[in-house]
């Protein structure tokens, strides 16, 4: 068998693997160790190496356990195609530790990330980024725990948060954390993923950790603007996310008006190899143009534009506003036999009839309009709010024998018209 070219080696290793399915990355990876494989000789071990270092799953345990025995060498690690890191929390965990540090999150994260981003920098450099990682923070031990006994009544994650039972932890990257690291060249796609929803990522700590990676080509983050019992943290954690967005290298300098983080998806949308960009998010027209002012603006390559708007603007405003033409009603979740929710204000169950705050929808309209004349490569532009009324515009230009601009509602504006007659004719 050693005399075999590894050609052959190849495909009869990779028949011995039972491959196990993750529906949520769409990638399959070995179930059946092949670490025994890799003893049959020098030969064997190469073509083994080359199947389990491609896909990495890995947390500071792990990670520490590689560093320690040696495993990631120049040559493995020039193997590996995706990382998949959860991080880790002592003092969430129920962990048993005499290690001070252990209990101060922020000190957690720091150390964390440093010990990751050292052993991704040291992966060999190609010509295109070639690394996709993926991070988490799962749900912490203390709330997935099966309740049996007195921990019967454990309080679900998610409902806790949502009532208020459970505050949230957001963890952050102190300004000075990347002092002594090195750039992520390697990395193409940077993924965040969710898990937990008691404690979290603070947006702007991901903007630090994306600002390393040099040649990134895409993004997905999950980010959690809901903090509903701190109103001063969440206009905390909003503007230091939009302070830190420019930390990711954009051509287009300061200077439009508007929600600060409006204002700054303003400019990197315009981001030069930046193709297609879609946002779910509470932001205000000033995404597509600055209010009542003409300026230079250009998305040399933006192809695709779709926004979807949450209920509440960053000015408070509601897209949704009651039709008083229509009777609704308003009820308690208390005499609703629901669950009562201690978050102050928020114990009723409003419901009435609702229509768009029109002049809410004309304001985007025309900075939408004004935005489309400056795509020179449009596909479509969209946006969207998935409330009570119906609220819309979508712009098209693939699209055969449908129509190239249409409205959901009914906007009176005639500079809108001008600016869907100037895009056409370009």
């Amino acid at each position: 068998m050693d005399g075999l070219p590894p050609e052959i080696l190849g495909p009869i290793i990779c028949n011995l693997i039972q491959d196990i399915a993750l529906s949520e990355i769409e990638e399959t990876f070995p179930k059946t160790p092949l670490a025994f494989y890799a003893t049959v000789s020098r030969k064997w071990q190469n073509v083994v190496e080359q199947i389990t270092f491609h896909d990495l799953m890995l947390s500071p345990h792990r990670l520490s356990v590689a560093q320690l025995g040696g495993y990631f060498t120049p040559l493995r690690l020039s193997y590996v195609r995706y990382i998949s890191f959860r991080f880790e929390f002592p003092a969430h965990d129920l962990a048993v530790t005499t290690n001070k540090d252990d209990f101060d999150d922020q000190l957690v994260l720091n150390r964390t990330i440093i010990q990751l981003y050292g052993v991704l920098s040291q992966i060999p450099s190609r010509s295109e980024p070639h690394v996709r990682l993926e991070i988490s923070i799962p749900t912490p031990r203390k709330y997935s725990l099966p309740a049996w006994g007195s921990a019967a009544a454990r309080v679900n994650e998610a409902d806790g948060v949502f009532n208020g039972e459970i505050r949230s932890t957001y963890v952050h990257l102190a300004a000075s954390w990347d002092k002594e690291l090195a750039d992520l060249p390697s990395v193409s796609s940077f993924i965040v993923d969710m898990g937990s929803q008691s404690l979290l990522f603070a947006p702007s700590a991901i903007n630090r950790m994306t600002s390393k990676m040099t040649r990134l080509h895409k993004i997905g983050w999950s980010l959690f603007d809901g903090e509903k019992i701190n109103t001063d943290l969440r206009i905390q954690q909003r503007t230091r996310f939009a302070e830190t967005l420019d930390m990711i290298p954009s051509i287009i300098p300061p200077g439009a008006e508007g929600d600060v983080l409006s204002q700054s998806l303003f400019r990197f949308t315009q981001r030069n190899g930046l193709n297609d960009f879609r946002l779910t998010a509470s932001v205000d027209s000033t995404i597509f143009w600055p209010k009542g002012k003409d300026v230079d603006a250009q998305w040399p390559t933006l192809r695709v534009f779709h926004v979807e708007l949450h209920d509440v603007l960053p000015s408070g405003h509601w897209i949704d506003i009651r039709d008083y033409d229509r009777v609704g009603r308003v009820s308690s979740w208390v005499n609703d036999d629901r669950p009562e929710n201690g978050i102050p204000g928020e114990e009723y169950h409003f419901e009435f009839p609702s229509t768009y705050d029109k002049s809410i929808m004309d304001e985007f309209a025309l900075a939408a309009g004004k935005c489309a004349t400056q795509m020179s490569n449009i596909n479509a532009l969209k946006i969207l709010h998935h409330g009570h009324s119906h609220f819309g515009m979508s712009f098209n230009t693939t699209t055969r024998n449908k129509w190239c601009l249409e409205f959901v509602g009914s906007p009176d504006i005639p500079e809108v018209r001008r600016y869907q007659r100037s895009g056409e004719t370009r």
